[in-house]
């Protein structure tokens, strides 16, 4: 499914970035489940708090939730379609910014439109 490939490509993506700015200890197994739960239960409430209230005409696709362990961040990818747009929107659970904004403009385009990851932005059109 297209959208379930751009969504972990984008989750890896913030962490692959996000681990070379910063490093952690080595945790056990035990602590990295245990980590993960509080992430999927932290970002449960966060998804529950911020994106319980759609307007009229958005459809919400889904929500998951990725913990990095190497920079011991919890990261939320909520998906939601208005009209023929798909976006995706990753946010950091403990500080609650928004970390990336992905559009896509129609079903048979895997190209974004138009993306924000952090700082940088980049627009495009699609054929």
């Amino acid at each position: 499914m297209r959208v379930l490939r751009l969504s972990s490509a984008v989750l890896a993506g913030l962490s692959i970035t996000a681990a070379s700015q910063a490093s952690q200890p080595k945790l056990t197994p035990s602590e990295q489940f245990h980590l993960r739960n509080m992430c999927s239960i932290a970002a449960q409430k966060a998804f529950q708090a911020h994106w319980s209230h759609l307007p009229g005409g958005t459809v919400l696709l889904g929500f998951t939730n990725h913990y990095d362990v190497t920079t011991n961040r919890c990261y939320l990818l909520v998906t939601y379609k208005e009209g023929k747009m798909t976006w995706f929107d990753v946010s950091d659970v403990q500080t609650g910014k928004r970390q990336a904004h992905i559009v896509l403009d129609s079903p048979k385009s895997d190209a974004p439109t138009s993306s924000r990851i952090g700082q940088n932005s980049r627009s495009s059109s699609s054929p």
